[in-house]
């Protein structure tokens, strides 16, 4: 859903968005059936959610490919053998949403855990969003501003 929607009209009328998306083959009709509405709401009716849609480019589903070297990889003090550090490593994802707010890039990651504090989220995904944020420094020439995660499961925002 957080893919195809058009996020003004979702928020006006989700039911109306979700008909959409369905009719279209965007989702089926199980998919949309199975939506949790009112998390959509909540996020849709946030201050940041109207603060991303005053921006002029949202950028979702954004692919890149990054190589770094290994030794910046999480997890690279276990590699045994020092020249396996010292070898590039090529990355590949996809950031769930960007957009441009007074000439930086502002990124969000959607997260679906169900956890008990926002604080869980940070500690899984901040270096996850640390490379998300030097693809998209290095893909687009802006500097990104905020890295944000919002989970669906608690309804907040956190930021890294």
């Amino acid at each position: 859903f957080l893919q195809y929607a058009d996020y003004r009209a979702a928020a006006k009328s989700l039911p109306t968005e979700v008909e959409r998306l369905v009719s279209r083959g965007y989702l089926t009709a199980r998919e949309g059936a199975a939506l949790e509405l009112e998390k959509l709401r909540v996020f849709l009716g946030s201050s940041f959610a109207q603060r991303m849609l005053k921006s002029g480019k949202i950028m979702r589903e954004q692919k890149f490919t990054l190589r770094i070297p290994s030794s910046e990889l999480p997890g690279s003090e276990m590699i045994p053998a020092q020249c396996l550090r010292e070898a590039e490593t090529v990355v590949q994802g996809i950031i769930d949403c960007a957009f441009e707010e007074d000439g930086a890039l502002i990124l969000l990651d959607y997260k679906t855990d169900r956890v008990e504090t926002m604080e869980e989220l940070r500690g899984r995904y901040a270096k996850q969003l640390e490379m998300y944020k030097r693809a998209m420094q290095e893909c687009f020439g802006l500097a990104v501003r905020q890295l944000l995660i919002y989970s669906f499961w608690l309804g907040d925002l956190v930021e890294i």
